[in-house]
């Protein structure tokens, strides 16, 4: 029998939710989930985690990680990342090739949604680490979709830059996308849509989240908290962002 508290992809844990407002009244309301109060939250990096880096070996740990205390597993991202211009033999989690599929090396996007599936039994919860600012040079959107990216002087695609400097931010791995352009957002809330109805995560961890504009999110967490409550937590400092609603922490 599962344990106390274990949730499932059918049967999200929507009944437990309150809503907040910021102060101002101007952030939208953001369905908090109830198991998000007192969590334990603890990041994993799958590839270093076990000598195999797979789905299936990090599946054995659950039960030591659940006896530990841990509430929420934070994945890093698990989608394929970049062979061009890529730092290092493994390259950079951060510079995906592909939203919508997992890396071969750590198995299938069936072997993920099972994995999500038995945290969900031992009364856990999942969220993803998004890359939403950028994406590795090989990805399939700077063929069939250039437009998508933010291109420099010279007319060609750049990586991302640094708005207090105007200096690139050295992240030369991966190639910066372009907000101003109302197709990219919609790809990526359509991305960001998939992950939740398909493999039954809990929310997203938003890498760089302060590189993309705040009416973006605005939009995104409209449409996915309408789903379902969910945690989304921000890599952000900046106020408009974290006080605005959209985001969880």
């Amino acid at each position: 029998e599962p344990p106390p508290g274990a949730v499932t992809r059918d049967q999200p844990d929507e009944k437990n939710c309150q809503h907040m407002e910021d102060a101002s009244n101007t952030a939208i309301d953001t369905p908090v989930p109830d198991w998000l109060r007192w969590s334990n939250l603890y990041e994993e990096n799958l590839r270093q985690y076990t000598p195999e880096g797979t789905f299936a070996a990090f599946r054995n740990h659950l039960p030591r990680l659940r006896d530990m205390g841990v509430d929420i597993l934070w994945f890093m991202p698990v989608q394929p990342v970049s062979r061009e211009r890529r730092k290092g033999p493994m390259g950079s989690p951060y510079a995906l090739s592909d939203y919508l599929a997992t890396n071969p090396d750590f198995g299938s996007f069936e072997e993920f949604c099972q994995l999500v599936e038995e945290i969900h039994r031992l009364g856990m919860r999942v969220i993803l680490d998004w890359v939403p600012n950028h994406t590795g040079w090989d990805h399939s959107c700077i063929r069939e979709h250039p437009d998508w990216y933010i291109r420099g002087d010279s007319g060609k695609i750049i990586d991302p830059v640094n708005p207090g400097t105007g200096k690139s931010c050295g992240w030369t791995d991966v190639a910066a996308l372009d907000y101003g352009n109302p197709e990219i957002r919609q790809a990526m809330i359509d991305a960001m849509t998939y992950w939740v109805r398909e493999s039954g995560i809990d929310g997203f961890r938003a890498d760089v989240a302060h590189g993309v504009p705040v009416d973006f999110w605005e939009e995104c967490t409209r449409t996915l908290y309408a789903i379902r409550p969910l945690f989304m937590l921000a890599e952000a400092e900046d106020s408009e962002l974290v006080n605005s609603g959209y985001f969880t922490a």
